[in-house]
């Protein structure tokens, strides 16, 4: 993905590579070929520049990322359920919001 993007936008693999924040044009060469992951700065400042969604630059990691935060929530969800005191309690709303907000992101491109 990233090399059509620097492609359809004229820039060579150094130029591309310092607006991005690799300290090397192999650096970015290896993100290219899928040998090497970028950081998390690097991921951001394209999602800023190209308005790309995070979920299509890291699908692997952010479907894993979603579906584990799912199930931890659940979790916690179930345990305060059955305790009745917990069922009107902030925990009890964050949660709900927080399942929610896991939902929204699996079925929007954010």
């Amino acid at each position: 993905m990233l090399r059509y993007y620097r492609r359809s936008n004229g820039f060579t693999q150094k130029e591309f590579a310092s607006l991005l924040g690799f300290r090397s044009r192999s650096q970015l060469s290896r993100v290219e070929r899928g040998k090497r992951i970028p950081r998390l700065d690097q991921l951001l400042r394209f999602r800023i520049l190209f308005g790309v969604p995070m979920q299509k630059l890291i699908p692997t990691t952010w479907s894993r990322t979603l579906n584990g935060l799912w199930e931890d929530i659940e979790l916690m969800r179930t345990t305060c359920t059955k305790n009745s005191d917990c069922k009107q309690t902030e925990k009890h709303a964050f949660l709900m919001h927080a399942k929610e907000q896991v939902e929204t992101l699996e079925t929007t491109d954010a």
